[in-house]
């Protein structure tokens, strides 16, 4: 089996490479505009770029789903029954504030469209001690902490994921509804992260 990893996240990468140790597999970087012209059975699609918080709305759109679409449809193009895996956070909201949030529900709208989708809707990572895979400081594992304290925070293990895919359905509708608010101003990353903090807080 030939298999297409589109973005490049470590934890990602070698999850797929223990799910198929006997396969081929290519890795494309999200924001690599590479031409799709090889053949793939299956493509798992998990990535974004960070810098586009800070980006007119017209290249958030562009950077953070539309190219990647692009990427997947000529694909599809190439073999009509090539399987999509697209792993994304889940939305505790149904308020989106967050550029993250909002561009990954755009892309999976738009992937469903094309046929042979399987959407893998994952909560926060954690290690086997139940902390963070990926740190940035002490701060950021406090508050993590604390939100899964209050249970304002889910999680999932690095095996769980591997279920999650295996058990993977096919999915042909994206009919989830939400409510999408000031995602078209740039704002810095951490503001984004913060507005998004305050809505689970206050369980909107």
């Amino acid at each position: 089996m030939k298999i297409c990893i589109l973005g490049n996240s470590l934890i990602f990468v070698k999850i797929i490479r223990d799910l198929h140790p006997n396969d081929q597999i290519d890795i494309v970087p999200w924001r690599s505009s590479l031409k799709s012209d090889k053949f793939y059975d299956l493509v798992y699609i998990s990535g974004f770029d960070k810098s586009i918080y800070n980006k007119s709305f017209k290249v958030a759109l562009y950077r953070g789903y539309y190219k990647q679409f692009l990427f997947v449809k000529k694909l599809k193009a190439r073999n009509n029954n090539i399987n999509i895996f697209y792993m994304a956070t889940k939305s505790k909201s149904k308020i989106i504030v967050s550029r993250y949030d909002f561009l990954k529900h755009r892309l999976a709208k738009k992937l469903v469209s094309i046929g042979g989708f399987y959407n893998v809707q994952l909560n926060f990572i954690v290690d086997g001690s139940g902390n963070p895979i990926t740190n940035y400081g002490k701060i950021y594992s406090a508050g993590f902490h604390i939100l899964r304290f209050f249970h304002l925070l889910d999680v999932c293990t690095v095996d769980l994921i591997k279920d999650m895919i295996r058990d993977a359905k096919y999915v042909d509708t994206y009919d989830e509804q939400f409510s999408f608010l000031l995602v078209s101003f740039p704002r810095p990353m951490i503001c984004d992260k913060f507005v998004k903090l305050l809505l689970v807080l206050t369980g909107v």
